[in-house]
């Protein structure tokens, strides 16, 4: 089932469109993939431990970051 809907766009992707043969289809996949993609990970999902974990394995992290995460390391080795 399909119905009619007005929407607002920025006047350059009603202009890139314009090229476009099917606009409709074109845009029902943008949206289903905006919302699969949204759905599909969320990062409130990882747990903190493997975050933390992987921030430190990053090369080209900045002295900052790798002392925070040391700090971090040793509060959970105090617990």
């Amino acid at each position: 089932m399909k119905i009619s809907r007005l929407y607002t766009m920025d006047i350059e992707n009603i202009t890139k469109l314009n090229s476009i043969r099917n606009k409709s289809a074109l845009v029902n996949k943008a949206v289903r993939k905006y919302f699969k993609e949204k759905e599909a990970f969320n990062v409130g999902d990882v747990d903190t431990n493997l975050l933390i974990s992987v921030l430190y394995a990053r090369e080209g992290k900045d002295s900052v970051l790798g002392a925070l995460i040391e700090a971090y390391w040793a509060t959970l080795n105090e617990s």
